[in-house]
C-alpha cells in the first residue's frame, strides 16, 4: 500500500471516523471527481477556516470539557501535523516551504480561533 495512503487510513482510524466493522478498500484505478470551488483555494478562506474551526471547538470544550473536545485534535496536533511539516521541509523548494508556512500558521490561527472563543464563552457567563 502507498505510504500516503497508509498515513491517511492511520490518521482516518486515531480519529475514530471509522467503523469498527468497516472495511477500506484501496483501488488505485478508481478515480474520484471532487469539485473545489475557486472561493476555497485562497489563503483568506483558509484563515477563516482555521479560526472557526478553533472557535467551535472551544464551544464543544466549553460544554464537555477540554479534554474530551480535543483529544482527537491534540494527536493531530502532536504527531500528525509534525509529520506533514517535517515532510514539507524535507523538498528543500519553493512548495515545501509554503507548505510548511501554512501547516504552522494554520495551527497558529486555529489556537487564536480557540482561545478567543474560551474568552467569548467565559464572558458569556
Amino acid at each position: 500500500m502507498d505510504h500516503r495512503v497508509h498515513e491517511a487510513v492511520q490518521e482516518v482510524q486515531s480519529q475514530g471516523q471509522l467503523d469498527p466493522e468497516g472495511v477500506i478498500l484501496f483501488d488505485p484505478s478508481v478515480a474520484v471527481r471532487h469539485v473545489v470551488t475557486p472561493d476555497r483555494t485562497t489563503l483568506r478562506y483558509y484563515a477563516r477556516r482555521c479560526w472557526s474551526e478553533g472557535r467551535s471547538k472551544a464551544l464543544v470544550a466549553a460544554r464537555v470539557g477540554s479534554h474530551d473536545a480535543l483529544s482527537n485534535e491534540r494527536r493531530h496536533a502532536l504527531l500528525i501535523l509534525p509529520r506533514a511539516l517535517r515532510s514539507a521541509l524535507a523538498r528543500f523548494d519553493l512548495v515545501g516551504a509554503v507548505q510548511a508556512a501554512a501547516i504552522v500558521s494554520g495551527l497558529f490561527i486555529t489556537t487564536a480561533g480557540y482561545v478567543a472563543g474560551l474568552t467569548a464563552s467565559k464572558e458569556g457567563r
